[in-house]
This record gives structure tokens, sequence and C-alpha cells, in this order.
């Protein structure tokens, strides 16, 4: 029986689609109402009035797109782009670099670490050096204050200065055989051939020549007597640094009625949950690069909030480059990278974050332009940079879009990917909520969150550039 109805439904199907075809019924130049359709489709075996709709025009009744708009526009359904347009700025650089490295544990919001900066070769006197001349070599001296202090400087150490020029005709050297801790100066001597002879009355004095305010010293390996078998001890305190996690977290949530109603394209909790991470990660950038860390009170929940501390705040290096003009652009970034990359014992290759104006700017330089149009370029970090190569080091040069949201659009920032640190207490996780059970809402929920934060080691491998463009 089943298999009866099953082939005179078939037949019935055949019999009508021959009759369309052959215009069994006046298909010429009228459209079937589908109210009527749908009237007999309803009343099985009743005698139902087709009505029809007459073409208004004497082109041989042809039934055009026109007229089915203009007669019957409910007929026609008209395509919609299933894709949503998504507009994405940038990528949100430091939060994908920060995700590459292994994070650095931790159990409490609050953690603590220690950077040592690399020792500084370079020093100044404060003042014009005291000098005492002397008829016997031995008895020849000089005392001077130091801008950047004495903690590091040993009895035993010597000092280059290049600008002044011994008696040898070479740049003096300084040999360090006190440090005087009662007025922070160090007391010194040099070479016998370096000093100064003046003779009077058969008299030969000898003197070291005059060491002016801000003269430029240079620390040099210590040296020792031969019978020496200790020297002052080298100490070096590691910077003492307090760091805050902080708790990132978003939410997304759908009524179970709005996740049964029919749309138009696809939107549901898979679209909402690309949108809302997208702006997450957004903000997370802006925290990541300029958050104040600290722990604020919250009045209304009685309780602390942790905050992080941005990379910016953690880097007090920085440099203008100066490209008010042009043709002298090249020598700027030089001296750039001059800057980067010497006493800090960093890397040799560091990347280059900057806004569009500090990107459209450096774009213009000849050296620049040079490397760019060679297709100079290389993936880092699953992101595509390009190479600004030196005889100083390697800079990886990006447009980070996220500096023009915050007002930083003319900067630029050096970073050493090696010496930054993220602190993680909890790493990202998705967790998904049932509202009705929890008794909070009719639908469904997710919960975004991660607990970390950001810490800057050796300070002087990084840098804040700031763009000049007049003069």
């Amino acid at each position: 029986m089943k298999k009866f109805l099953k082939n005179f439904s078939l037949v019935g199907f055949l019999m009508l689609t021959l009759c369309v075809v052959l215009g069994v019924g006046d298909m010429s130049g009228a459209v079937m109402s589908a109210d009527g359709a749908a009237a007999a489709a309803e009343q099985p075996g009743a005698q139902t009035e087709t009505t029809v709709t007459t073409i208004p025009h004497g082109d041989g009744g042809a039934l055009e797109t026109l007229d089915i708009r203009a007669l019957r526009p409910d007929m026609i359904d008209d395509p919609v782009d299933q894709n949503l347009v998504k507009i994405r700025p940038g990528l949100n650089r430091m939060d994908t670099i920060l995700r590459y490295f292994k994070p650095v544990p931790t159990n409490n919001f609050e953690y603590d670490f220690y950077s040592i900066a690399t020792q500084s070769l370079a020093n100044a006197l404060n003042a014009a050096a005291t000098l005492h001349g002397d008829t016997d070599v031995t008895g020849v001296y000089g005392s001077a204050v130091l801008k950047g202090g004495i903690s590091s400087v040993g009895e035993g150490d010597c000092f280059f200065v290049p600008s002044v020029a011994g008696a040898d005709g070479g740049a003096l050297m300084l040999y360090v055989y006190e440090k005087d801790l009662d007025n922070n100066a160090i007391k010194f001597t040099i070479a016998e051939d370096q000093m100064t002879k003046t003779t009077a009355n058969n008299t030969t004095t000898y003197a070291i020549p005059a060491l002016a305010k801000d003269t430029e010293i240079y620390l040099l390996s210590r040296a020792a007597d031969e019978l020496a078998v200790k020297t002052d001890a080298a100490s070096v305190l590691p910077k003492p640094t307090h760091g805050f996690c902080q708790y990132h977290i978003a939410q997304i949530a759908q009524s179970t009625f709005e996740k049964l109603m029919d749309k138009k394209f696809k939107w549901d909790l898979s679209e909402v949950e690309e949108q809302v991470l997208y702006e997450y990660r957004r903000k997370l950038e802006g925290a990541i690069l300029f958050n104040k860390g600290a722990k604020i009170w919250n009045r209304k929940l009685n309780k602390y909030v942790y905050t992080m501390q941005g990379i910016t705040r953690q880097i007090s290096k920085s440099f203008e480059l100066d490209l008010s003009d042009m043709t002298k652009g090249n020598e700027a970034l030089v001296s750039l990278e001059k800057y980067a990359f010497t006493g800090n014992s960093g890397s040799e290759t560091r990347i280059l974050l900057g806004g569009s104006e500090f990107i459209e700017a450096v774009s213009k330089i000849k050296a620049v332009q040079k490397q760019q149009e060679a297709g100079n370029t290389e993936v880092v970090f699953g992101m595509t940079w390009n190479k600004i190569v030196s005889n100083f080091g390697t800079l990886l040069l990006a447009h980070a879009e996220i500096f023009d949201e915050y007002g930083w659009s003319d900067k630029g920032l050096i970073l050493d990917p090696l010496f930054l640190r993220k602190w993680q207490l909890q790493a990202f996780k998705a967790t998904p909520y049932d509202g009705e059970k929890l008794m909070i809402m009719k639908g469904e929920m997710k919960v975004f969150s991660e607990v970390f934060g950001v810490s800057v080691y050796n300070p002087d491998v990084h840098c804040k550039v700031t763009l000049r463009l007049t003069a």
C-alpha cells in the first residue's frame, strides 16, 4: 500500500509538471496566484478559483523581472551576503608577541622581579679636576668628582680620556689609586711619559694636563700591583621592581529564543564571539602598552583591584628622531640606531613599532625606501616586518595602528623581545555557562578571561622614539 501511494504521488507530480510545460491553463502573460495555490493545498478536493494578473504591455506578454517586482514583489527572494563584512584595522602586535613566549608562572596577583642594567662605561667630571704637580713624578696626582658617582669604581681602575692628549701625543689615561669616600671623589695619577714637564732654574716640574668640567672619561680594566691577592669586590645590586597581574575579562551572551529565530544572514554566538574577542584584544593591547600598574581601591566592591604596568611606563630611555630635513634622513636614522644598539648588551635584532605619522615619515627616508624596494622583509612572531639593516644592528619595522588610537601617531617604540616577560597567573580560557541552570537568564553565556602582567628587563635595551618634523 505504501509503495502504491508513493508511486501515485510521483505520477501526480509528473502529470502536473507536464501540464505546466504544455501550457495547460492559460500561462500566456499570466502568473498563477500563489495565494490561490496555497488555498488549494489547504483544502484538498475543493474547487478553488485561480486568479491571474495580466501583464499590462504589448511586447508579446513576455514576463520580466520588473513586472514581478511591480506586481508581486514578495515572489523574489533577494540574495543576502552570508558573510558579514568585518573591519580589522591592524594586528595587536604586542599581545601577539607576548603569546609567543613561554610565560613566567606566578601564584599571586603581585610579583617582584629584579633587573640588572648593563653598567655604563662612560662617566664625566662634575667639576674641573684639582691637580697637584711636583718635581718628583711620585708626587703628581689629581682629584675629581664624577657625575656618575664612584660606586662602580675601584682602586686600580683606569679611565680613558679621548678628548685630552698627554705629553706623548696620545689620549690621556687616568689611574685611580684611591677612592676619596668623604668627598665622593677619585684620586688618580697618570703615566710619566704623559705628564707635562716645565723646567725653570734647572728644576723640572711634572704635572697632569688640565681636565675641565664635563670632560668625558671611560672606564677601562683594573690594574693591580704584582703582590696583590685581592681587590675591591665588585658589587652589583639588581634593581627591584614590583609588578601586578591584571584580571582581563570579557563576556558574551545569547538568549534561547534569539538563537532559534531565523535570520537573513548567519549571526549567532560564534560571530558575536569573534567580534567581542577582537575588541577585547584591542583594549588589551592598549593595556600592555600604556596601563598604569597599581592596586586601586574599588569603593563599590569594598576591595582592591589590580592593574598591570604597561611597557611604555617601564621605559625611560628616549630619543628624538629629527626628520625636519629629509635630506638628512639617513643620518638621523643612523643616529637612532647608534643610540638604540650601543652600550646596553641587547640583541642585534630588535623591533620598531610606529604610529601612522611615524611610519609615514620613516618610510620617506631614502635608506629605508631602498631596503623596502629590495623586498627586505622577515616573518617573525607570525607577522611580516620590514628590515632596516645597519652596522649597529637590525630593526624590524612595522606599523602599529593601535598607536594612533592612543595619541601615539607620531611616536615609535624600539623593543628587544628577549628582555620582555609575561607573568601569568591564569592562562587565557573560555568558559561556557548555562544561564538557565544558574538561574541567571534563559540562554547561554561564555566568559573569556586571563590574568597576567608584563615586565621589562634591562630597560636600556628598549627605547621610546619621538618624531620631529619641524625645525
